[in-house]
């Protein structure tokens, strides 16, 4: 077999180094190995992202329940056994907390008190009016 300068047979111990001492060793060459070193670099990097972001995501929270108030005035809101002030043009989000454990209860600076039944969950938002509350989907 004739030697052809520019096809380099790489020992596969020797693409395990650091992409420094690759990048110096095949880079000046112009080898296919290093081309497919990166590559196979770039794949396995892409996969271990994409296994990151599947399994960030199976252990996401349960879900953020809000409560929003376009009402002129403040409103008390007691979520189980959270009761959060709400001010006027204001919103809270309560995080990780998934569906209410049953009603929530509104209650206007009048004393006026809305029961909300429940449970509410994630993909729902209070909305609080002048005296009425609305659930929306988010």
């Amino acid at each position: 077999m004739d030697e052809n300068p520019d096809i380099h047979i790489v020992p596969s111990a020797l693409l395990q180094r650091t992409s420094t001492v690759a990048r110096e060793m095949f880079a000046c060459t112009g080898s296919v190995a290093y081309v497919q070193y990166m590559k196979r670099r770039v794949w396995i990097g892409f996969t271990g992202f994409a296994l990151m972001a599947m399994f960030l995501t199976a252990c996401a929270s349960a879900g953020d329940l809000s409560v929003s108030n376009e009402g002129p005035l403040d409103v008390n809101v007691s979520i189980g056994d959270d009761e959060i002030t709400v001010s006027p043009g204001g919103g809270v989000v309560i995080l990780g907390s998934g569906c209410s454990q049953g009603d929530v209860i509104v209650e206007f600076e009048s004393g006026q008190k809305v029961v909300v039944d429940g449970p509410i969950c994630p993909d729902e938002q209070i909305v609080v009016h002048d005296s009425t509350v609305e659930l929306q989907l988010s």
